[in-house]
């Protein structure tokens, strides 16, 4: 009886036993199907994921913005765009930075998402446009790196280079047509010493041909010039020339008198663009410093 009694007792122990241990295992095997299903699932985006660089483009003279395409040729969506890492490195990958990612401008060195714009997720087959803001450190010309990290690791890259920025190459305005004096009055004696006076006339303006200007005195009583005309061609139109005023000396006192002076342009004889240019005009004053020799 007493062996009979022990012999249930030990079944009972061995059973408990069982339950015991198979209450613990259970929760383990659970645990590990669980992070191996988990794994496996990591595993998988990792391989379904692909992204390939396209192009970069500076975008300012300062090397301060850059627009970069990729493309993703995996077969996982991205997700979420925001948590992906762009480097900035130079094209020896000696240096580089990290840059960081902003939804709104930033008076640092940022990226942010152009198109799609606002997108949480980068599906596949989607090209994506981004854009670098480097206020804090532009670019310096030669080559350069952008490299995009997925948020599982995946990374691809464009190379590309920023060259010297040109000069901008600046057009000259051609000057409007025109006729300048070097002075506007000028004041002459009938005789002696201040019998004579000059001025010099110029053109504003290359002409598309030669240029003629007739010098005329409105009063030849009291002053004459010399030469008569002017001829600016188009190699000479910069080259001011003289024109030489002489006092003349009357038999009877009139007193001091005023002249003027009249260029004109010979029309005939003219560039079609000087024919509208008016007449100038330079006065003169005649001093009467006694009547008769």
């Amino acid at each position: 009886m007493d062996k009979v009694i022990v012999s249930g007792l030990l079944l009972i122990a061995s059973m408990a036993a069982a339950v015991i241990t198979i209450s613990i295992i259970t929760p383990a095997l659970g645990s590990d199907r669980d992070s191996i299903t988990k794994s496996n699932r990591v595993a998988t985006n990792f391989v379904g994921t692909g992204i390939e660089g396209l192009s970069a483009v500076v975008e300012d003279r300062n090397g301060a913005a850059i627009s970069a395409w990729f493309k993703n040729v995996g077969s996982a969506d991205i997700k979420p765009v925001s948590a992906m890492d762009v480097f900035l490195l130079s094209g020896n990958r000696f240096s580089g930075t990290y840059v960081e990612f902003s939804s709104t401008p930033s008076a640092t060195d940022s990226w942010s998402v152009l198109d799609p714009a606002g997108s949480a997720v980068w599906a596949r087959g989607e090209t994506i446009h981004i854009q670098l803001v480097l206020n804090a450190r532009p670019i310096a010309t030669g080559a350069h790196i952008i490299s995009l990290t997925t948020p599982n690791g995946v990374s691809g890259e464009i190379h590309f280079e920023r060259g010297a920025v040109p000069l901008p190459t600046l057009t000259p305005i051609p000057a409007p047509p025109g006729v300048s004096f070097s002075r506007l009055a000028a004041t002459v004696d009938e005789r002696g010493a201040g019998n004579t006076d000059t001025f010099t006339v110029v053109l504003e303006g290359a002409p598309s041909s030669s240029v003629v200007l007739s010098v005329i005195s409105s009063d030849i009583g009291e002053v004459i010039v010399s030469p008569a005309d002017l001829t600016f061609t188009v190699s000479n139109w910069s080259t001011p020339q003289t024109v030489t005023l002489t006092g003349v000396d009357e038999s009877t006192g009139d007193g001091d008198q005023n002249s003027n002076i009249i260029v004109s342009v010979v029309d005939a004889l003219s560039a079609s663009g000087y024919r509208s240019v008016g007449d100038s005009t330079l006065v003169v004053k005649t001093v009467d410093n006694g009547c008769c020799p």
